[in-house]
């Protein structure tokens, strides 16, 4: 489908509500070094908010859920690494090539975290979410609610993506979740005494 002369048809922009095109730089940036193969330098910020300069070659731009990656072979590490493009700053392509393949199956990678399946009600009145975000598989219309069955990476985003659905959501599983959730709601309230 990418083989059309004429472009227009089709378009992603990876930029902000506030129209910033720095997303949309790397993203060309990072694309160029992967055709030309050449390495890149970058900090990145990981998922504990701790910085790093990486050096990496890169193999392959992967959308998942929402999110662009960079797949590629961290120097530093000897390993492949998944690097999260809005996560990248400070990028460099540099003169180094280099001659690694794209030789790993990125969705077979021994990286994949450990999931956790949740049970949640939701409030009908977040319906477009709901559908936007979850398999109608996953999906059970109870009354004024949804019930939800998914599962997800059990990290510190799905409690952050939990909270982000506010008073309209319940954990119903596991019980370590739901705890963990009520631990964080109280510390948030007692930001504010």
């Amino acid at each position: 489908m990418f083989s059309k002369e004429d472009e227009s048809w089709f378009e992603v922009d990876f930029s902000t509500w506030d129209k910033s095109d720095t997303h949309n730089q790397v993203f060309n940036l990072i694309k160029d070094a992967i055709l030309n193969k050449n390495v890149v330098e970058f900090s990145y910020f990981n998922s504990y908010g701790k910085t790093a300069k990486r050096k990496v070659e890169p193999l392959k731009l992967y959308f998942r859920y929402n999110s662009w990656y960079l797949c590629g072979f961290d120097q530093e590490k000897k390993d492949y690494r998944f690097f999260k493009l809005m996560r990248i700053k400070n990028f460099k392509t540099l003169s180094q090539n280099f001659e690694r393949v794209a030789d790993i199956d990125f969705d077979k990678k021994d990286q994949a975290p450990k999931m956790v399946k949740l049970v949640m009600e939701i409030d009908k009145c977040l319906a477009y979410r709901i559908y936007d975000e979850f398999d109608e598989s996953e999906i059970t219309e109870l009354g004024n609610i949804f019930l939800v069955k998914t599962k997800f990476p059990l990290n510190d985003w799905v409690y952050g993506y939990i909270l982000s659905f506010g008073e309209h959501i319940k954990v119903l599983e596991p019980a370590f979740v739901k705890k963990e959730i009520i631990d964080k709601l109280n510390k948030s309230i007692d930001n504010y005494s």
